[in-house]
């Protein structure tokens, strides 16, 4: 699969002795690597360090012999770098050319270095994003008219390949990436001790996308506090398995300011959680599914293609809501989705009085194509 980030990523590797990249786990992020590194015909090592034994022996292993070990390749990618103790060591060592390998960081959290050294990736362009295949690259490969047919399995499913290619295993498939994320892939300094607990948010969660949520809710029905919710939401956006989105307000009367929504970056992901698996005719969510799946798309393509927007929610007391406001540097437009092709979704009169320069639009079965994959 030809994936958006594949020809940038590929022209990175030629000059650029660090290049992130980032995205949730069994998405294919090591093949991909490898892939573009075989298309350059360059010599290279991969290290993983999901493997225990591998990350016992690195821990071992002096300044000298790091060292040594490096410089045996033009390129060494180091898989799920999140759990490499010694990570900003040997980036030191890259960069003060002690170590003249090229590093690829693949990460499904993320990894132990220091702050200006993420800005600086971030600033230069080689932090890349890499989650599931998204709608427009399942049109590469499928074409948009039989994608289009499929929306209801992407609904239902999400967009991992695997799950795709064994539909009778997904909730077995899918709860098993959503455990290997909160047991092994987040960071050195990021491990979850309750890990029922965090389950049981992210269970919660899920039962509440669409929804306004406040931490102190969740923390009720799962006995603990607030603050440790709202970090183990805050981690699990970080593992790239979630989305959490702010309330919007500029202090207007009858706004919501303190909730949250919460989406998932796969629908699939999210009903595992829920274990259900039904068709849309048998559900009362089809909308929020609906919801989740273009609000994940529209946030993974805008990622891949570099762009880093600010996304919101706006609520009233009154129960007037816009779903979703992506903030761009000249332009802010509001949307309400509903998947009946037949219906659309009015501009809430109060948000218009309040915002009357934000562009609305709403999105039904038969007008998602631009939103998908306007830049």
């Amino acid at each position: 699969m030809q994936r958006i980030i594949e020809s940038s990523f590929t022209e990175q590797l030629k000059t650029n002795k660090i290049i992130l990249l980032s995205g949730p786990p069994s998405v294919g992020k090591m093949p991909f690597t490898e892939k573009c590194l075989q298309q350059l015909g360059v010599k290279y090592e991969v290290v993983d360090f999901k493997n225990k034994k591998i990350r016992k022996k690195f821990s071992q292993l002096t300044e000298e012999e790091m060292r040594w070990y490096f410089n045996q390749f033009q390129f060494v990618v180091i898989g799920n770098a999140q759990l490499f103790e010694s990570l900003q060591q040997v980036l030191n060592e890259v960069l003060s050319e002690n170590i003249k390998a090229s590093v690829i960081l693949s990460c499904a959290f993320e990894p132990p270095i220091i702050e200006e050294l993420k800005e600086a990736l971030k600033w230069e362009g080689l932090d890349y994003y890499l989650p599931a295949p998204t709608y427009y690259e399942l049109t590469q490969i499928y074409g948009m008219a039989r994608e289009d047919q499929r929306i209801e399995h992407r609904l239902i499913f999400g967009n991992y390949p695997q799950i795709a290619d064994f539909p009778e295993n997904a909730a077995e498939l899918l709860l098993k990436i959503v455990d290997e994320t909160i047991a092994t892939q987040l960071g050195v300094e990021d491990r979850v001790n309750k890990k029922a607990a965090l389950m049981r948010t992210l269970q919660i969660a899920a039962h509440l996308v669409g929804e306004a949520i406040s931490y102190n809710q969740i923390a009720e029905k799962i006995g603990v506090d607030n603050e440790t919710v709202q970090r183990y939401l805050e981690l699990l956006q970080k593992a790239h398995i979630l989305f959490l989105l702010p309330s919007y307000h500029t202090e207007q009367k009858y706004e919501l300011k303190k909730l949250h929504f919460v989406y998932f970056a796969d629908n699939g992901i999210r009903n595992a959680l829920i274990n259900n698996f039904n068709p849309l005719s048998m559900r009362m969510d089809e909308d929020a599914l609906w919801k989740n799946w273009l609000i994940a798309e529209r946030i993974k393509w805008n990622k891949m293609n570099g762009k880093n927007f600010a996304y919101y929610f706006w609520r009233s007391h009154t129960r007037q809501q816009i779903d979703f406001i992506e903030l761009q540097e000249n332009q802010t437009t509001a949307y309400r989705f509903i998947l009946d092709k037949k219906k659309k979704m009015k501009n809430p009169p109060l948000f218009g009085a309040y915002y009357q320069k934000v562009l609305f639009k709403s999105i039904n079965r038969t007008g998602y194509l631009t939103f998908l994959t306007q830049k």
